[in-house]
């Protein structure tokens, strides 16, 4: 299921975060995307009542010209995670 990010999903996002990249976005970071960035639209995905992974946009122009920002956490077998991260400008 696809939802809107509320502030009781900061710690797994946080997680996922540490998991998948070496330059982190701090909680203040998220927080600012959740609550004052006017343009940004941020989801996170659950799967069995667990967040496995979230998106951050930004819609900033009428014309549809959007940031994204997607980051995904994917359990292996062996224990480990895979990561699926990706940005750009659409």
């Amino acid at each position: 299921m696809i939802r809107k990010a509320a502030d009781r999903d900061l710690e797994r996002i946080m997680q996922i975060e540490e998991i998948c990249f070496s330059s982190r976005w701090t909680k203040e970071m998220f927080l600012y995307e959740l609550h004052e960035n006017e343009f940004g639209h941020f989801y996170v995905l659950e799967e069995n009542q667990k967040i496995a992974g979230f998106i951050d946009f930004w819609i900033t122009f009428e014309c549809c010209t959007s940031f994204f920002s997607e980051k995904r956490v994917q359990p292996l077998s062996d224990g480990f995670y895979d990561c699926i991260g990706r940005a750009g400008t659409v």
